[in-house]
């Protein structure tokens, strides 16, 4: 279901903008539409791409009929053996159709998919690859002799390559296409008078709104204004004058903390010097020696314990004496 509605809106789409090129053009769209369905008859590609295409090609000067059919077949053919989609092909060869000439970039775009295509250039004109690259620098190939190359060495495996399965996937998926694109066109004519009945509705909205517009105006101008000024009145607060005091402060108090950490860290490295690992071990061993004497035995723990308690009794005894003469004292204030 999605592929009948993606496909055949794109289709449609496709077809639509075409005929409306070739028209713009002056060019018969009947006969365009033919040589773009013809180009692609049994292939895994789309009519409404090569009638896409087409219109392009009919934009650079390409004569419809079998310049056309050629040219469209041979994008097909390197789609197909680059196994690239044909819209990007098809973006090299309209890019060639626009210079009038093949150029040393488009050589190296369809070689980066894997196509050599100055040797087969080379083998249709019966002349070296290197003589072919010094053609293209020189300008001297023009698009119909590259689109007639690549269709008499490709054309052909455009429809073999409906044998891979990707071939047969896309296929299939054409076919989807084809049924959303039955329909897709008269949902589309009712739709567009939608829209542009809607388009006076829109108007009619866009009209009765405008006698507010100078009251809009107004309301942002007042909002803007006092916006501006909270935000001058915050700003002034914090220019350099007022805050130069204050880093000038906080400069200070590091300058004083650094001078008064630095003396101590000498006299800490004077008084212990960097000890080695063997001394720095030492010194561990001994303290875990004299720690490990101060673990107290359950016996001492208790008669700690009771000691402890005693003074904190006689601590507790003493709080409430003092507590109580204090308010004696204030007792005695207040009443004088």
């Amino acid at each position: 279901i999605g592929q009948i509605i993606s496909g055949g809106k794109s289709r449609a789409l496709n077809l639509e903008q075409a005929e409306f090129m070739f028209k713009g053009l002056g060019v018969d769209s009947a006969k365009a539409l033919e040589s773009s369905s013809k180009s692609v008859l049994g292939t895994m590609y789309g009519m409404d791409e090569a009638a896409k295409l087409g219109s392009q090609f009919a934009a650079s000067g390409v004569d419809v009929g079998d310049s056309m059919f050629y040219a469209l077949r041979g994008v097909a053919g390197v789609s197909a053996m680059t196994g690239s989609e044909f819209p990007e092909i098809g973006r090299i060869f309209a890019t060639i159709a626009g210079n009038g000439r093949l150029m040393g970039d488009q050589l190296n775009r369809i070689g980066a998919r894997g196509l050599n295509a100055a040797a087969v250039l080379g083998e249709a004109m019966g002349i070296s690859e290197r003589e072919v690259r010094d053609m293209v620098s020189k300008g001297e190939i023009s698009f119909q002799m590259f689109a007639d190359a690549m269709y008499e060495a490709f054309g052909d495996h455009a429809t073999e390559a409906s044998g891979l399965f990707s071939g047969s996937v896309a296929h299939v998926k054409a076919a989807l296409s084809r049924i959303g694109g039955t329909f897709a066109p008269t949902i589309f004519d009712n739709l567009k008078v939608v829209l542009l009945a809607l388009r006076y509705a829109i108007d009619a909205v866009h009209n009765a709104l405008k006698p507010y517009l100078p009251m809009v105006e107004k309301l942002a101008s007042l909002i803007g204004g006092k916006l501006t000024k909270a935000i001058e009145g915050f700003t002034e607060g914090f220019t350099n004058s007022h805050l130069a005091p204050y880093i000038d402060s906080i400069i200070n108090i590091f300058k004083a903390l650094y001078s008064i950490i630095k003396p101590i860290g000498g006299a800490f490295r004077d008084i212990f010097p960097a000890m080695t690992l063997d001394r720095f071990k030492s010194i561990g061993e001994s303290i875990e020696n004299f720690t490990s004497k101060l673990v107290l035995s359950d016996k001492n723990s208790e008669n700690l314990k009771r000691t402890f308690r005693g003074l904190f009794a006689v601590l507790d005894i003493g709080k409430m004496i003092f507590t109580t003469i204090g308010k004696v004292i204030l007792n005695a204030i207040s009443y004088f």
